[in-house]
This record gives C-alpha cells, structure tokens and sequence, in this order.
C-alpha cells in the first residue's frame, strides 16, 4: 500500500514476514492516539449522559 497519510511499505521475503509485516502496521494502527475531533465527540457523549443522568 503506497501514498496517503497512514501509508507504507513492506518488502516480504515470504508470507511469513508478510504477516509479521502486517500484524506490526496494525499494532501501531491501534495504538496511536486519538483525534482531536474524536475526543471532542467522545467529550460531548460523556457530558450529554451526565447531563441526562444528574440534570434538571
């Protein structure tokens, strides 16, 4: 998979360390940190079921 922002390249000497390959890009898929935007929907959930919970 080449260009964009989350791209890469892996050179495979068998399907082996393709997987290898693959499974290491996921992980770091994963574990990057969130959006901005992302925290802000996340922040507005948690503030809406307060809201609903404890509000008037």
């Amino acid at each position: 998979m080449l260009g964009g922002q989350s791209a890469f390249q892996a050179i495979a000497q068998d399907f082996t360390s393709f997987e290898q390959e693959i499974l290491a890009k996921i992980g770091r898929e994963i574990t990057e940190v969130p959006e901005p935007g992302t925290l802000v929907l996340l922040g507005l959930a948690v503030a809406g079921l307060a809201y609903r919970r404890y509000g008037s």
